[in-house]
């Protein structure tokens, strides 16, 4: 006797897509959204703001303003502003294998049976994801 009745409710969307800081990728480059507090650091990496003038939009979501200025502004939620920067793809590529060797090394210094330490025991086993 337990029927299903059929509900009239609005269409929902997915709760990842709201609100969502995206814009249309660059060749060559590595984009990404940086808090106006994080810009100097982020700066000083070699991140470069993107040209206010270009269409960064993936039809998903409203444009960033423009602000009167060359960059690309976004309100980042809790008071916030966040502005499109980006860098070269090699560049952030020689960032991230510098990051990588550093964790490398830490993980070789745990390894147990590389440090010829007599007093350690037990194993260690690192697998990195690709």
């Amino acid at each position: 006797m337990s029927e299903k009745r059929k509900v009239n409710r609005p269409k929902r969307s997915r709760i990842e897509l709201k609100n969502k800081l995206a814009a249309r990728p660059r060749e060559g480059y590595r984009r990404r959204w940086v808090n106006k507090s994080n810009y100097e650091d982020r700066y000083l990496l070699g991140y470069r703001p993107v040209d206010g003038d270009e269409d960064v939009s993936q039809n998903l979501f409203q444009d960033g303003s423009k602000q009167g200025s060359s960059m690309i502004v976004r309100n980042a939620g809790g008071g916030e502003q966040a502005i499109l920067m980006e860098i070269p793809e090699d560049v952030y590529q020689e960032y991230k294998a510098e990051g990588q060797a550093e964790i490398d090394q830490i993980e070789e210094s745990l390894s147990p049976a590389k440090s010829g330490d007599p007093s350690r025991y037990g194993s260690l086993k690192i697998e990195h994801k690709k």
